[in-house]
């Protein structure tokens, strides 16, 4: 099996494992916090979204992030943002539609690319100039599997079933 087969099964799971953790939330769930000093699990979701932005924009594309200004409001996780952070199925969506880009990426790149870094290095941090595509992709995956983890926790506080996730 070929490493791009391989990182677009890995990245297939991830997507299913979003989707499972995700679609019966309500929009008070999205703003659930396990304390007072910890982040809505809205915030994971629009880290997980807006990492997602980031690294297919920017990283795989070459392309400024041009969605980021309203999923970065999440990353302070404060009360007063989510005022003015987009809605829980607005999120969802985005995710979505930037999941199918990211794939179709993964399936156009070869060995060669997959061992090289980015074409874009002028435009990427100093620690992704070298690194091959690979490593960053696998990078991204890891990223968003351990936040997939926060939110199936968040969802047990939730009273959310989380038996079927692992499906």
């Amino acid at each position: 099996m070929s490493s791009t087969k391989i990182l677009s099964l890995m990245l297939d799971e991830l997507h299913k494992r979003f989707l499972a953790v995700t679609t019966d939330l309500s929009e008070d769930d999205f703003t659930f916090k396990t304390d007072k000093n910890s982040p809505a699990i809205g915030w994971t979701i629009g880290h997980l979204t807006g990492g997602q932005h980031v690294y297919l924009r920017l990283i795989f594309l070459g392309e400024p992030p041009s969605q980021i200004q309203e999923y970065e409001s999440f990353n302070t996780g404060t009360d007063s943002l989510y005022t003015n952070v987009p809605s829980f199925k607005k999120i969802v969506a985005f995710y979505e539609s930037e999941f199918e880009e990211l794939k179709k990426f993964i399936e156009t790149l070869t060995e060669n690319d997959l061992n090289s870094p980015t074409p874009h290095r002028e435009k990427v941090p100093p620690f992704f100039q070298d690194t091959p595509l690979r490593e960053i992709l696998v990078s991204y995956i890891a990223h968003a599997f351990t936040h997939l983890g926060q939110i199936i926790e968040i969802r047990r506080m939730l009273g959310k079933d989380i038996s079927k996730i692992n499906e």
